[in-house]
């Protein structure tokens, strides 16, 4: 059963579609990511979904009812902010507290939803302090306890984590994943960091112009990406422009200039000569470090100069010049072995990695 369906849902603002003719169905229980630059129109269809902006054309529908002028305090939905926007002269107590009040819940049941709802963030001895009395981490605690304590049917988070430091977002990240658990209620969480979304969906919809560019698990995103804007945004890619020059049995062969050749596998049919743009990850290109390696037919092999040494911990980035001055980004791993900048190398991008997007795809 969808929990959240969005029927051919757009908005515009001074004429400009900030969401654009979008459909999406999300289902009963669960965590769903909407994922964007700034300004693809991710909030917009967020709060669309809260009541907090009326569509201009399209519907939105929870548990198969339309509620696209229903006002936003007579929907079954709640939602957590990037700002935490707690009442500064109320205690956590009554901060989590308030929505109960205003529909006049009986004050036995107030106080035993609270103290759950505070259990559940882990601060069950806070509730007498002020906001200002309370780290970020805290305090955007008590936000997600405010929000559950009514017990929507589906919980709308906006960058809920993007104000904290990253050793607290990364404790927060963790504690969402639990709430997931043990809550069963449909999340519905905006962001534009990628490993956040990807750690916490089920699915993701990633947007751009107000479009949904792909819909899938984040595994099928990160892996099989449906446009090229996706494959560009997601992950540590390299895209590089050219020609197919041949197709074989289970892959084309795509000249770039300079002369390099790539073997890549592509989801639409392919005619020779046609432009297209070899795609593949960083992680996916291997510096050669013996030249007794033997590659055969499994992909391409190609020398280059390193422009560029990024140290990352336990690996590096290296940004690499090929024929024709293209550039390729490659991630190894330091102990395989480091290169200076200025050497030269031979590099290897197997065929099962590389995908490749024909002119008329986005």
């Amino acid at each position: 059963m969808s929990s959240v369906e969005i029927r051919d849902v757009s908005k515009f603002f001074n004429g400009v579609p900030a969401v654009d003719n979008v459909s999406l169905q999300i289902q009963e229980g669960e965590f769903f990511g909407l994922l964007g630059p700034s300004g693809c129109g991710k909030t917009t269809l967020l709060r669309m979904i809260a009541g907090f902006e009326s569509p201009d054309k399209g519907a939105v529908l929870l548990k198969n009812q339309d509620v696209s002028a229903v006002p936003p305090n007579r929907r079954p939905v709640n939602m957590v902010f990037q700002s935490y926007a707690l009442f500064p002269h109320l205690s956590v107590f009554e901060n989590v507290a308030f929505g109960l009040r205003q529909t006049k819940t009986a004050k036995a049941e107030i106080l035993q939803r609270v103290e759950s709802a505070l259990e559940l963030v882990r601060l069950p001895s806070l509730g007498s302090r002020l906001p200002r009395e309370l780290s970020g981490g805290q305090q955007q605690r008590v936000a997600f306890a405010r929000a559950i304590v009514n017990r929507p049917a589906v919980l709308l988070l906006d960058e809920p984590l993007s104000a904290l430091d990253p050793k607290v977002r990364h404790e927060m990240q963790a504690e969402l994943a639990r709430f997931k658990q043990e809550l069963k209620m449909t999340f519905i969480m905006v962001s534009h960091d990628q490993s956040e979304a990807f750690a916490l969906s089920n699915r993701v919809a990633v947007m751009s112009a107000g479009k949904v560019e792909q819909v899938g698990t984040p595994e099928d995103i990160y892996n099989k990406p449906a446009t090229r804007f996706v494959a560009d945004f997601i992950g540590d890619s390299n895209l590089l422009d050219g020609n197919i020059i041949a197709a074989e049995r289970d892959h084309y062969v795509v000249e770039v200039a300079g002369g390099t050749k790539f073997y890549a596998k592509s989801s639409v049919g392919c005619t020779p000569r046609q432009k297209a743009t070899v795609w593949f990850r960083s992680s996916s290109v291997e510096l050669i470090v013996n030249d007794a390696q033997s590659h055969g037919s499994d992909g391409s092999v190609f020398e280059a100069e390193v422009l560029h040494r990024s140290f990352q911990g336990d690996s590096s980035e290296y940004r690499l010049r090929i024929a024709g001055d293209q550039f390729v980004i490659a991630t190894m791993r330091n102990e395989i072995q480091t290169h200076a900048i200025g050497a030269r190398v031979r590099a290897f991008v197997p065929k099962a990695g590389t995908s490749l997007f024909v002119a008329n795809e986005n």
